[in-house]
């Protein structure tokens, strides 16, 4: 049976922990990547609006805003999904600081042994407006 616990740093679950009962594992949550597809969304309609406006002043500030926008966007979702993420191997008495390889027999991630832990604690912070 999976258990979820949700945690970040912004007003949004931006991550989740997944605990199996021979691992725990950090992932990003789909909210997290649609806070970021915002970003390449709008960048991408004021690049398109910008373009399409007539006229030149407006089409080079719309022009570049857009783009960064969207860089943005892209370049989040991209690292994002790139990341390696922490990783607890309760089986193997590993901690994955950095993430595991994905084939474990090509495995060469640097591990932690659970052994030199005295306890685990996952911190879970909100920040509520006020």
């Amino acid at each position: 049976m999976e258990v979820k616990r949700y945690f970040g740093s912004s007003n949004f679950e931006s991550h989740k922990i997944h605990f199996y009962p021979e691992k725990a594992i950090v992932r990003p949550t789909v909210a997290n990547y649609i806070f970021y597809g915002i970003f390449l969304v709008v960048g991408l309609g004021v690049l398109l609006a910008g373009l399409f406006s007539g006229e030149l002043e407006a089409m080079a500030a719309m022009g570049v805003f857009g783009m960064i926008f969207a860089a943005a966007g892209f370049i989040f979702i991209w690292r994002t999904a790139a990341k390696k993420l922490p990783e607890i191997d309760l089986w193997e008495k590993k901690f994955y600081p950095g993430g595991r390889a994905a084939d474990p027999y090509l495995e060469n991630a640097e591990y932690i042994p659970l052994e030199d832990f005295e306890r685990f604690e996952f911190e879970s912070r909100r920040i509520r407006g006020s």
